[in-house]
């Protein structure tokens, strides 16, 4: 009669606890030596139920698990655009490196158009957050991969347009538009 299951039965008002050994396979409700229902809780079957519970917690959880790794590894390494932004347009040098001349675009100035390269470049300062808006007016728009700012003066032939990239892992700017009419 010793299968190695053991059923517990509680009462309700909890006054009643016994244990026995037996060989049952279900659960049953029954009443016995007073009106109060016991249940008869099964080990082997609640173990097997909840072994089976816990497997299926791992397997989800090692699939979570691994498709947030894939992504972290994805996005491990890859600069930060806001530290990017501002050091470039805090640090020349950085600047420099971070340009693959010749890069699209033109310089306009008057009547003389030019492609842009490292001797008649124009250093960038002001970051398209800190141009007056009394003055300009500006627009920019940033996607996981891109950031692309505009500043112009309403009738005038003032306009600065430049893409910035992701490329691999670092920021570049790819396009740089300068119109001065």
């Amino acid at each position: 009669m010793l299968d190695s299951q053991v059923v517990i039965f509680f009462a309700p008002c909890f006054r009643t606890f016994r244990i026995l050994i037996g060989n049952h396979h279900h659960f049953k409700v029954f009443t016995q030596l007073s009106e109060s229902p016991y249940l008869v809780l099964n080990f082997s079957v609640m173990k097997t139920r909840l072994w089976n519970i816990f497997l299926l917690f791992m397997v989800l959880g090692a699939i979570s698990c691994s498709s947030t790794k894939k992504g972290q590894k994805e996005n491990e390494g890859i600069e930060n655009f806001d530290q990017f932004y501002n050091r470039f347009h805090s640090d020349e040098g950085y600047q420099m490196s971070r340009i693959r001349f010749p890069i699209e675009g033109l310089n306009i100035d008057g009547n003389k158009t030019t492609t842009w390269n490292k001797n008649n470049w124009d250093v960038l300062t002001v970051r398209i957050f800190d141009v007056d808006k009394k003055k300009f007016k500006t627009t920019h728009k940033k996607t996981e991969n891109s950031f692309e700012q505009k500043v112009w003066i309403e009738d005038s032939g003032f306009l600065a347009e430049h893409k910035f990239k992701l490329i691999g892992k670092k920021w570049y700017l790819v396009y740089a538009y300068d119109q001065n009419l």
